[in-house]
């Protein structure tokens, strides 16, 4: 759900909400720091170039394009030990970029280091694992973005954005489960299955790409609980946006039946507990862009990803949250759902290129990330990977949710633009 990634005004103070606007005011200021550094450099003045780029890497380390663009600009002021350790770390990170066919590596180019550092990013275009197709679904323009898994009725739930809807898989054969002309149902982003109790739980928002968007109903949010077995609406759990905006863009739940979402362009967690049944604040951390949410196998520790941050634990217990380190190597840039397995978390990474899906070794602690390993990244199979879900020891995701069929008013393009939605699968194993 990389579309959210904009700078809004909280107004209300919550307890951690300083550290928040803070997060994101610096997510800001780099953005900033980065356009001044573009003019200067359209303009040939590349140490101040380069000063303002020191800046903003400092702000954001670890991210892709400013690494590429800081080695660039360390080479053209003549810096080039500095240019080429800076862009090895960019190969580094698995992503790739054309550095041969760019200038301000001209100072550079004929070094042996610079010939290996293009082999290592030649190898980062190469497709990596393998992924299973599940299935294909008819509606092009769904815009898929959640998906439970049901194992007592062997059945998955995909999420439209798009259509405001809900879609049944069940022996290959797809089916419309709910939408918005039953219940209100808004985008359904994040989505997951109560098995114990039989319900389902569905993170929806209106955003301007749904069809039959109402503009009083902009980043509206709320959380829409489902009962499997009569397939009807038991309760909605609504945000208004009278005085903040919302977006519902992932949940998760424990084994007590409570249920977290998060908020992806206000910085806080809400939180459904049965027994109070309402939606409440449960914490608002130094976070810029929430998008995915799970829990430890204890249950004494949630994880969230933040697109521009990375990935933050939280103590549920004393609502503490720590931002995981990460090794000089990695990048969790971009970062959408998240899923723990076996002491690990299995992160869909689409806000790089290419996408991919990656795992995030954690230490015993679980506040720190040992290793990054990319189960599967292919830019012609996962053109648009978004959220999952674990079954057994497979993963299964969207491939494609097709994000990039909205012009930047928010239009969507023609339908023979799109290709069929395909949910695919990877070994755990």
């Amino acid at each position: 759900m990389k579309k959210f990634f904009y700078l809004l005004t909280i107004v209300i103070v919550l307890q951690f909400l300083p550290n928040a606007l803070f997060a994101q005011e610096q997510v800001q200021q780099a953005r900033e720091l980065f356009k001044l550094a573009l003019k200067q450099y359209q303009e040939k003045n590349y140490p101040a170039y380069l000063e303002n780029l020191e800046k903003a890497i400092k702000l954001r380390p670890n991210h892709p394009e400013l690494t590429y663009n800081y080695a660039g600009a360390l080479a053209l002021v003549g810096n080039k030990k500095a240019a080429l350790a800076e862009l090895n770390k960019f190969a580094d990170f698995g992503v790739i970029a054309n550095p041969s066919a760019d200038d301000d590596f001209a100072s550079i180019k004929e070094t042996p280091e610079f010939g290996a550092i293009l082999k290592k990013i030649e190898r980062n275009r190469l497709p990596i694992g393998q992924s299973e197709v599940v299935a294909k679904l008819s509606e092009k323009d769904l815009i898929t973005e959640g998906l439970a898994y049901d194992p007592q009725e062997k059945t998955f739930y995909v999420g439209s954005v798009r259509k405001r809807k809900i879609i049944s898989i069940k022996d290959g054969k797809a089916s419309d489960f709910t939408s918005s002309q039953q219940d209100g149902l808004w985008g359904a982003f994040g989505m997951q299955i109560d098995v114990k109790r039989r319900f389902l739980w569905v993170a929806s928002s209106s955003i301007s790409e749904i069809v039959d968007f109402q503009k009083e109903e902009d980043s509206k949010a709320a959380v829409f609980q489902y009962d499997l077995k009569t397939k009807k609406l038991v309760k909605k759990y609504s945000l208004s946006n009278d005085s903040q905006k919302h977006v519902f863009g992932d949940l998760t739940l424990n084994s007590k039946g409570e249920v977290f979402i998060t908020d992806s362009v206000s910085p806080s967690i809400y939180r459904i507990s049965p027994d109070k049944n309402t939606i409440e604040n449960f914490v608002t951390g130094p976070f810029a862009s929430l998008q995915g949410i799970a829990f430890s196998s204890d249950e004494r520790f949630c994880f969230v990803s933040d697109y521009s941050l990375g990935v933050f634990k939280i103590d549920i217990e004393t609502k503490g949250i720590t931002k995981l380190n990460i090794p000089p190597n990695a990048t969790l840039l971009g970062v959408d759902g998240i899923y723990f397995y076996q002491d690990s978390l299995i992160a869909v990474q689409n806000g790089v290129n290419p996408h991919r899906v990656v795992r995030l070794a954690l230490n015993k602690g679980f506040d720190q990330i040992e290793g990054l390993t990319v189960l599967t990244a292919s830019k012609e199979s996962l053109p648009d990977p978004t959220l999952g879900t674990i079954v057994g020891n497979d993963f299964y995701f969207h491939a494609n949710a097709q994000w990039n069929n909205f012009d930047r008013e928010g239009k969507i393009l023609p339908l023979d633009k799109f290709t069929e939605p395909t949910l695919v699968k990877i070994s755990l194993n």
